[in-house]
């Protein structure tokens, strides 16, 4: 049987195995997905549920991979990789495979700032999300206003500091909430015309903005700027960036591969998605640098699912020997929810469209986020029926 290994879930990882087990009809292919979890952090979702409580933010594999034959869910932390054997290590265990797909992502950029680990908290995963909302439960119930401090103001920052705005303001209290942004405007790496949308929206609901604002030093309760100012905190939430997974690292320093790199340290990977230099190797979603793409070079969940669904067709046209088919990356645009009823979008297709906050917005943003998780197989009562914060407080 020829083994096709998928080392992490997340968009790329989860796509490509379901895709790659559609497409492939016979029994000669098994797919085997590794993972530190049981289960896909739906990461968009995580900002809205600070308010809405009600969000999926994350689903079971065992719920995706249901009814997919000739596949298995391998739960543990990769020690090593031999490519040379054919082999994926696994604190012992050792899993052969004919292709390896690597999909095991990033992980937030402190760029080894004084003080940011000791003191700020991360906001990427539904762990970060447990212990945001559990301080920021414990100030409310005090019947406290937290000042927050936001620094990022990426889609995670600007979505964050709006979903928490509205919920102080739910339990009658006036909201202290500042972001700080390294560039000249907020959402840097998206369209302009966005930008402003979104900032007139948080101005005017009271969330400070300051631009060109480097932290140099972080403390207990203050952050430093390269520009001599300073700003206090009772909550620090860290969103100013990524880096790839240090599993690229560890891979490197206990296999002895060297992969080559693209922008912002990203497995290097040609127009098909194969690791360059390497055979029966493939990389997919933000860990993957495609070199023959020129859009924007950011991490988002569309560009990993695209990635996904590529690859598992060049995967199975390379066993065939068919002829693989070139990554073209396509934007589509992107919504961000800022309260249950206010979210704003950027269509770029079949022309670009900017939709200011509205409900309008938070129509297009549920019809996104519903339509993936149908994708993964979830029926209409695991998403609309029941408790829909899937095991968040068993985390």
């Amino acid at each position: 049987m020829y083994k096709v290994v998928v080392l992490g879930g997340g968009f790329a990882g989860v796509t490509f195995a379901k895709k790659i087990l559609s497409l492939y009809k016979g029994d000669e292919l098994k797919v085997i997905l590794v993972d530190r979890n049981d289960y896909q952090c739906i990461m968009p979702t995580l900002p809205s549920f600070v308010f809405e409580r009600e969000e999926i933010v994350i689903v079971d594999y065992e719920k995706i991979f249901k009814n997919c034959k000739n596949f298995s869910f391998v739960k543990g932390e990769i020690s090593g990789v031999n490519v040379g054997k054919k082999e994926v290590y696994l604190n012992g265990e050792v899993i052969k495979y004919d292709e390896l797909v690597l999909s095991f992502g990033v992980e937030p950029n402190d760029f080894r700032i004084e003080g940011v680990k000791e003191n700020a908290l991360m906001f990427y995963n539904e762990r970060d999300l447990k212990k945001y909302v559990t301080i920021l439960d414990d100030f409310i119930k005090r019947k406290v206003s937290p000042k927050v401090l936001v620094v990022g103001a990426g889609s995670v920052g600007v979505e964050l500091a709006s979903q928490t705005s509205h919920l102080i303001r739910k339990y009658k209290m006036l909201p202290d909430i500042s972001i700080l942004e390294a560039k000249e405007r907020c959402l840097p790496t998206l369209p302009e015309p966005l930008s402003k949308s979104v900032e007139k929206y948080l101005l005017k609901n009271n969330i400070k903005i300051f631009y060109n604002s480097c932290v140099s030093k972080v403390s207990s309760n203050v952050v430093y700027c390269n520009d001599d100012k300073k700003y206090s905190y009772d909550i620090l939430v860290w969103s100013a960036g990524v880096k790839p997974s240090s599993l690229v690292e560890k891979i490197e320093n206990l296999s002895g591969i060297k992969f080559e790199k693209g922008a912002q340290g990203r497995i290097l990977v040609d127009e098909y998605l194969r690791v360059k230099g390497i055979p029966n190797l493939w990389a997919i979603g933000d860990i993957a640098f495609p070199e023959n793409q020129k859009v924007f070079p950011i991490q988002l969940a569309q560009f990993a699912i695209q990635m996904g669904s590529l690859a598992a067709q060049n995967v199975i046209n390379s066993i065939q020997n068919k002829p693989m088919k070139k990554l073209n990356l396509s934007f589509k645009g992107i919504v961000l929810q800022f309260s249950r009823y206010k979210a704003s979008a950027i269509i770029e297709k079949p022309f670009r469209i900017v939709i200011p906050p509205s409900i309008l917005g938070v129509f297009i943003r549920k019809f996104v986020d519903y339509n993936y998780l149908f994708s993964l197989g979830l029926r209409v009562k695991d998403i609309f029926c029941g408790p829909r914060n899937v095991k968040l407080n068993d985390i």
